[in-house]
């Protein structure tokens, strides 16, 4: 038994937009909050990088959802 799927009906959205906004704004946060909560031992590449990454990884699905309710026009 074979679906046919009309790609056409379905409505573009703005998750894409606004998963890359959100990952990186709470990304981004996360880093200046990380940085601030520190003693101020100086720069820490590896652990600045893996906030970047626990922050994104919560903003990016967020994003998607929150921008996945706007419809794009034409």
């Amino acid at each position: 038994m074979a679906f046919h799927v009309d790609t056409t009906a379905i409505p573009k959205t703005y998750w894409l937009e606004g998963a890359v906004v959100g990952g990186t704004a709470l990304g981004l946060f996360t880093v200046a909050f990380a940085n601030g909560m520190s003693e101020g031992s100086g720069p820490n590449l590896g652990g600045e990088l893996l906030a970047f990454l626990i922050g994104a990884s919560v903003g990016f699905p967020a994003g998607a959802l929150i921008g996945g309710q706007f419809h794009k026009h034409g």
